[in-house]
């Protein structure tokens, strides 16, 4: 881990940071380096939304660690966020930005968007296993006020579980388990 140069500015920095492994220890220090300060933060979305594709399937790992600890630093970048998610991008960018999304609030502006996307990852069988269940997660905290939208979540999670994976299976077991403690 190098020092800072004092005339690095905060998207230099994790650049830098970013470029010199992809491990999760390098993923965790860029995240504890930003902290809560706004000025990182910005740096760092800007080194996320970059044109460097290594560079953004790296930062991507460090995006998935934001949570309610930087909500109001993520804010202003959600709508951008949800619409990548249909974008043809590294699944690395998805998953990480539907692990994002299973830890914080969205905007009730925001929410159906996300729905819609969460929804057709979730039908999707061609999408990698971490990305439909990140999806069902964050689709369980979006659909609590909506029962009919809890009904047709259930229906897409047991229609889809004989031929899911092990972790698709094991998610979708215990949503339906709290959905039938509901009823």
């Amino acid at each position: 881990i190098s020092l800072l140069n004092i005339s690095m500015s905060p998207s230099e920095y994790i650049t830098e940071q970013l470029m010199l492994a992809h491990s999760k220890e390098q993923c965790d220090h860029v995240w504890q380096w930003v902290g809560d300060d706004p000025a990182r933060f910005e740096g760092f979305m800007e080194v996320y939304f970059g044109q460097n594709p290594v560079l953004r399937q790296r930062a991507a790992g460090v995006l998935g660690r934001f949570g309610r600890r930087q909500a109001s630093l993520l804010e202003k970048h959600l709508p951008a966020l949800i619409a990548e998610l249909d974008q043809d991008v590294h699944p690395a960018l998805i998953r990480n930005t539907m692990r994002l999304f299973q830890s914080i609030d969205v905007p009730a502006s925001l929410s159906m968007a996300l729905m819609e996307k969460g929804f057709a990852m979730i039908e999707n069988p061609q999408q990698p296993v971490a990305i439909r269940a990140f999806s069902m997660t964050v689709l369980e905290r979006l659909i609590a006020p909506y029962p009919e939208l809890q009904r047709e979540l259930a229906l897409i999670v047991e229609a889809h579980m004989p031929e899911a994976s092990a972790a698709f299976r094991v998610r979708g077991r215990d949503y339906l388990k709290r959905m039938r403690k509901k009823a």
